[in-house]
């Protein structure tokens, strides 16, 4: 998963296509790295290599081939692109958020329940804490359905539910009850939200992290969940 970005950047240089059809998609990757490299760097190699294959894609012929001099420096680019994300893969880990371990660990620790929490530090306590049951906020639930049925029972029982969560307020509170929900794992800055309405409701911030802040809902909520 790592090397995937790096693949990917490849894939040009192999598949044959109109010279009109590439400089479109490449055009349009152009632009669309360009405004994402306003929030990481690393997009703005990514416009910077579409934009030399467009460049050769225009002194080419009907497929797409690179003189070698731009397909060396294609490769440089891509693997410019990959390198700049790896130091970030390395320090943050897979928890794609910077967090200390002390926090980590506590995570690991805690007794089963059931346990809302953001996205990416979701994915991790799946590795972290295997007996913490999981609403996890995002809308990867869809992916399970196996049919239309189910695909509007996930919808109505599930994301719509999660979305309003997030704004915070007296439906966060009525979810969490209703689910029985005993932790709350939320991002500082992201959920900033949902945060203030635990607070104003009294429930207790038993630990908090870099990015991260962990609150315990049991005495919270009404009714209290045993």
């Amino acid at each position: 998963m790592v090397l995937l970005p790096y693949l990917l950047a490849l894939i040009p240089l192999f598949i044959p296509a109109s010279h009109t059809r590439w400089s479109l998609f490449l055009s349009t990757l152009v632009v669309g790295a360009t405004v994402a490299s306003l929030g990481h760097i690393r997009h703005l190699v990514w416009a910077g290599n579409a934009g030399l294959l467009l460049l050769g894609n225009r002194l080419g012929a009907r497929s797409f081939r690179l003189p070698r001099g731009l397909l060396f420096f294609h490769l440089f680019l891509a693997l410019a692109g990959w390198s700049l994300r790896l130091p970030s893969l390395v320090s943050t880990g897979y928890t794609a958020q910077e967090e200390t371990r002390e926090f980590l660990d506590h995570l690991a620790t805690l007794p089963p329940g059931r346990i809302f929490a953001s996205l990416q530090i979701a994915n991790a306590l799946c590795w972290l804490n295997p007996g913490l049951s999981q609403w996890i906020y995002g809308i990867f639930q869809m992916g399970v359905a196996r049919n239309e049925t189910e695909w509007e029972r996930i919808t109505r029982d599930v994301v719509r539910p999660l979305q309003l969560v997030n704004q915070g307020g007296e439906e966060a509170l009525k979810f969490f009850a209703q689910h029985r929900v005993i932790y709350a794992l939320l991002e500082q800055e992201g959920d900033a939200r949902l945060i203030r309405t635990l607070q104003k409701a009294g429930c207790q911030e038993e630990k908090r992290g870099l990015s991260y802040t962990l609150f315990l809902l049991r005495d919270c909520l009404e009714p209290p969940i045993p």
